[in-house]
């Protein structure tokens, strides 16, 4: 009896360089949150003006910084011609919103690199660090960040096709299409206990979502599918 060797090397014994690519996905996250906090400290005056017309208190700069990075409820003013947000202009302008993103698509894939808070930046940047280098490596980078964007902005438009009208953002998405992605090449080189992991990644995922509304299950579902797609 002589095993068939697959066409596909054992993934796991290969040795990469680093990924460029994947470090660069990283520092871009984390560069665009400090930028999301700078435009929201920036912008605390014009909230206050909205607060103080309403009747309500003045912020400070402290409050809206500790409100970003443990990922507080934010506060969101309605005017008659403009919104003001301790989320500040540079989010509400680039944040997936179901129905704004109709009018403005880049929302789509603009929302993958914004985060609600340093807890959920973290979470996302240390699960994205720790992918194998041969996604990109081995794969190629071009369809290793097709992959992460094109997943980004699926995983949206699932989103999207759901009741809720809630603001939708992370790399999330993006990450499960990389998943995804995984998930084909390690089945088709019959890596089977290591794609079933994934599949078991997935699940412990959605349940999560299930647990926590906050959490976008459909946006990671269909980041999923457009990945093994």
């Amino acid at each position: 009896y002589r095993r068939r060797r697959s066409v596909f090397p054992r993934l796991s014994t290969l040795q990469f360089p680093p990924q460029n690519l994947q470090n660069s996905l990283v520092y871009t996250n984390i560069l665009v949150f400090i930028l999301q906090i700078l435009s929201a400290l920036f912008h605390v005056p014009t909230l206050n003006a909205h607060l103080v017309l309403s009747g309500c208190d003045k912020v400070s700069r402290w409050e809206i910084l500790f409100k970003y990075l443990f990922g507080s409820t934010p506060i969101t003013m309605y005017g008659l011609s403009s919104i003001a947000s301790s989320y500040g202009p540079f989010m509400m302008d680039f944040a997936h919103q179901k129905r704004i993103s109709k009018m403005q698509p880049h929302r789509y894939l603009t929302s993958g690199f914004l985060h609600s808070g340093i807890i959920h930046l973290i979470i996302n940047m240390k699960y994205l660090f720790s992918l194998p280098s041969w996604i990109e490596c081995e794969l190629g980078r071009n369809l290793y960040i097709t992959t992460f964007l094109l997943s980004t902005i699926m995983g949206n438009l699932f989103q999207s096709n759901g009741a809720s009208a809630a603001m939708c953002l992370g790399a999330s998405g993006g990450i499960c299409g990389l998943n995804g992605l995984m998930y084909v090449v390690l089945t088709k080189a019959g890596e089977s206990n290591k794609a079933n992991k994934i599949i078991q990644s997935m699940l412990i995922l959605l349940f999560y979502g299930v647990l926590d509304k906050n959490v976008g299950n459909a946006c990671h579902v269909g980041g999923f599918i457009a990945g093994a797609i």
